[in-house]
């Protein structure tokens, strides 16, 4: 299955944040810090298959790859392996996180203000599932959360007071496609001919891949005329950004699911888009 990277929304908050002339007098920002894992035990559906190797880990600036602003990676060990699916994991196309989420505490046992949960990185599901399926294996997974825009953390970077964490594992059963009704032949009984029709759509596809990168690439137009109107000072053009984050992260969700379903055509117009939101952060 293609794997997409969506170019981080940290990547265009940095962006904004070259325009408005930001980062050269202001406080640092604590943008990593080390948390321990004192709860081995996975909550939910994963808690008899899969447990939280025990250690301190690394919450960081997130890599720039799709999905998030800030990640971490946790060893997870298998205890028992199980034939059992879940439709996060095993299913194609059922959201970002795999079903799997991660939240961070502070020294009270409270969640962190402002820190939603982080979630399973799309690219880690075929890592959860040889873990399901082999008893004793062990590896890292990765777990991102993206920062709202003009909180606390995303002013000031994370707090000091992070101790520990936990994971989910939020799933419901597997159900496996009935791709032998999508396609049915039908006789037309007046002309006699076969006709096929499909209950997905005519190409078998539940997105129209064409109307959301061109709805992608008009963003990005957009995007860049907020960024060059910013760098020239123009203070109208901020009131935008909260808007054209959002609409980020409305594509970031959309486009992480296209999996295999985007044509030759379809990937290389996606890879071109990529290039040029990338060509303007590079010229920051």
């Amino acid at each position: 299955m293609t794997k997409l990277k969506f170019l981080g929304l940290a990547v265009i908050a940095t962006m904004f944040l070259a325009s408005c002339g930001g980062g050269g007098n202001s406080k640092k920002k604590n943008e990593s810090v080390q948390v321990k894992a004192e709860k081995t035990r996975i909550k939910g559906k994963l808690s008899k298959n899969l447990e939280v190797v025990s250690g301190t880990y690394k919450i960081s600036k997130g890599d720039g790859a799709f999905g998030g602003d800030y990640q971490i990676l946790v060893k997870v060990k298998s205890k028992k392996s199980t034939d059992e699916k879940f439709d996060e994991i095993h299913g194609r196309n059922k959201g970002n996180s795999g079903g799997m989420t991660l939240s961070i505490f502070d020294n009270t046992g409270l969640p962190i203000a402002d820190l939603a949960k982080f979630t399973l990185h799309f690219g880690e599901k075929d890592k959860v599932i040889y873990l399901l399926e082999n008893e004793g294996e062990e590896d890292f997974l990765k777990f991102t959360v993206d920062i709202s825009y003009g909180t606390e953390i995303y002013k000031n970077g994370l707090p000091e007071n992070i101790t520990s964490l936990e994971i989910g594992s939020e799933l419901s059963d597997y159900t496996p496609p009935t791709s032998s009704t999508n396609n049915k032949t039908k006789v037309n009984k007046s002309t006699n001919k076969t006709k096929t029709s499909n209950t997905v759509s005519n190409s078998g596809k539940s997105e129209n891949w064409d109307k959301i990168l061109k709805s992608y690439e008009e963003y990005i137009d957009e995007y860049i005329k907020f960024y060059k109107k910013a760098k020239d000072g123009d203070a109208t053009a901020m009131s935008s950004y909260p808007q054209l984050m959002q609409k980020a992260q409305n594509f970031s969700n959309k486009l992480s699911n296209a999996g295999d379903e985007l044509t030759p055509t379809q990937m290389a117009k996606f890879t071109k888009l990529q290039m040029k939101l990338a060509s303007v952060a590079a010229g920051l």
